[in-house]
């Protein structure tokens, strides 16, 4: 019972012991990386096609993607709602607005809106087969352009839009809680190893 007690405690020491041995071979290397790496962030993720696939690639995640064009569409309203309250023509609000928000998903579907606008389509009608728009905003705009009242149910969107964003990110925040609390606890449990570990080790040397 002993021998197994004394094999399963040489086999802990011998794991904690590798493990501090790598913290203390490669550890000031990890921490240089991870330093490289915060630093050359700007310089490897720089450039229109990269921005634009990272930006495709968020808006596929789950959750976070739909919380995330909701903060955008709560912008895009905004902007629109008071471009047209200061009487800019709606055509023009959204040439404004794509050169105003950097998500390439919105400003590609600006850029279709536009074009389709310039045409002589309706602006419920230019948003319609387009991915970052709801069905939820074309209704409320095709009843805009029928009342002559788009200022107001731009408005109207914009409070929509920003209450969902309100209810997801509390959701979001539930969510993500507990893992933030999981990766604390991992990190400062590497650090008490690596610090303590050395001490037990010159302990039963000493023993």
């Amino acid at each position: 019972m002993d021998h197994c007690y004394m094999v399963r405690d040489m086999r802990g020491w011998e794991e904690k012991k590798k493990t501090s041995n790598f913290l203390r071979d490669y550890g000031w290397a990890l921490l240089s990386l991870g330093i490289g790496l915060i630093i050359s962030r700007r310089f490897l993720f720089k450039g229109e096609a990269v921005t634009r696939k990272k930006h495709e690639l968020l808006l596929r995640l789950p959750f976070l993607g739909s919380f995330i064009k909701t903060v955008y569409l709560a912008q895009f309203t905004q902007a629109v709602a008071l471009l047209t309250s200061s009487k800019v023509p709606v055509l023009n609000s959204i040439q404004m607005v794509k050169r105003m928000i950097a998500f390439y998903p919105l400003q590609d579907a600006l850029g279709d809106m536009e074009q389709k606008i310039m045409k002589g389509t309706s602006l419920h009608e230019s948003i319609k087969g387009n991915r970052v728009f709801d069905n939820k905003m074309s209704s409320l705009i095709k009843v805009a352009e029928e009342t002559n009242q788009t200022e107001y149910i731009f408005e109207k969107l914009n409070q929509q839009y920003n209450l969902e964003v309100q209810q997801k990110f509390k959701l979001l925040s539930t969510v993500m809680e507990p893992l933030i609390i999981i990766v604390i606890g991992l990190f400062v449990g590497v650090i008490l190893v690596a610090m303590y570990l050395p001490m037990f080790k010159l302990s039963s040397v000493l023993g």
